[in-house]
């Protein structure tokens, strides 16, 4: 069985994380194979490429920014080939799951939430043609019904194989970013974003990270962004990561981290400020909004005081590139 997994990025530099677990968990069974375009490319030109692969099954991973154009390429895909069976995932679909299958019709299956198990659950089903009602985390139609099965079990994020040791990506690596998670979920209920609707955060062994970060350091990565919510959400994980990064990083990488800046402990920043190279950390700030009101209608904790605080002194530090986000649109 051919399978292959893709995505449109906003950018060519870019890379999908996502893509690179479903094709590690997958493995050795399947053979899975990475086709990754961008929003600029041409649909007919996408669908042209990926018809030409031959698969039986394309797995799509959707986000806010590539969603419409995926439509439109599945919808062309299902035109030329209406035998190809058709996976879309991603958070863009994960949640209002009816919905999109009600809109999306020329898509086969859902897969809901983590989709490294359902995946390959559902990759063993069509290739045994076996039923898959039986499988967590996915979403069909049957006799114009639509059926969901929602996860039951999260998965134990040891049990994901690396999605780094592929020799089709060594090439690119000091040319594209590379996108590293030390964890998933996030803690808060900020209401304009759909982490907030899973609960808990999970974390993956910090000697298997390190392992991992040496490895693309050492065939040439350069910007590597962790995609940790809230990076600095464990005291102590994210200083052994920084004292990790700061004794063994290679001369011309850049790492980028996503932090709370009213959670940061004063202590941390001492560390980085005293020892961490100039421009080897950029800090992603989330502030979203300065207004209490507008913060407690999206149930979004925030201490601007202590914000305040750890941005002079990053800023006073003079040794970590700082951008910070607000959001427009949000109540009052």
């Amino acid at each position: 069985m051919n399978v292959v997994v893709a995505t449109l990025n906003a950018k060519y530099i870019h890379t999908c994380l996502a893509l690179r677990y479903l094709k590690a968990y997958a493995a050795p069974e399947f053979d899975v194979h990475i086709c990754e375009f961008t929003i600029k490319d041409p649909a007919l030109n996408i669908a042209t490429d990926l018809f030409n692969k031959q698969a039986d099954v394309i797995g799509f991973s959707c986000y806010i920014w590539n969603i419409e154009e995926t439509i439109t390429v599945v919808n062309l895909l299902k035109k030329i080939n209406p035998a190809l069976t058709i996976v879309l995932g991603g958070p863009e679909v994960s949640y209002d799951v009816i919905d999109w299958l009600d809109r999306v019709k020329e898509a086969d299956f859902i897969v809901i939430g983590e989709g490294e198990k359902p995946f390959k659950s559902l990759l063993s089903a069509l290739k045994d043609n076996e039923h898959y009602h039986d499988i967590d985390g996915l979403a069909f139609r049957e006799n114009g019904k639509n059926i969901i099965h929602p996860p039951k079990t999260k998965l134990d994020l040891n049990t994901i194989p690396s999605p780094f040791r592929f020799q089709e990506d060594l090439s690119d690596l000091s040319k594209r970013i590379t996108y590293v998670e030390t964890s998933r979920g996030c803690p808060f209920s900020c209401q304009f974003c759909l982490s907030s609707i899973e609960t808990g955060v999970r974390y993956f062994d910090i000697e298997r990270i390190k392992e991992d970060l040496l490895y693309l350091m050492e065939n040439g990565a350069k910007t590597i962004k962790f995609v940790d919510r809230t990076f600095n959400l464990k005291k102590d994980y994210a200083l052994e990561m920084f004292r990790f990064l700061i004794d063994h990083h290679r001369k011309g990488c850049v790492f980028q981290f996503e932090i709370t800046a009213d959670i940061m402990r004063p202590e941390v920043l001492e560390f980085l400020n005293k020892h961490a190279p100039k421009g080897l950390f950029r800090f992603e700030i989330g502030v979203q909004s300065t207004n209490d009101l507008t913060n407690k209608l999206v149930m979004r904790k925030q201490n601007f005081e202590k914000l305040a605080k750890t941005v002079t002194m990053i800023k006073e530090g003079g040794k970590i590139a700082q951008h910070l986000d607000l959001i427009a649109g949000l109540p009052e």
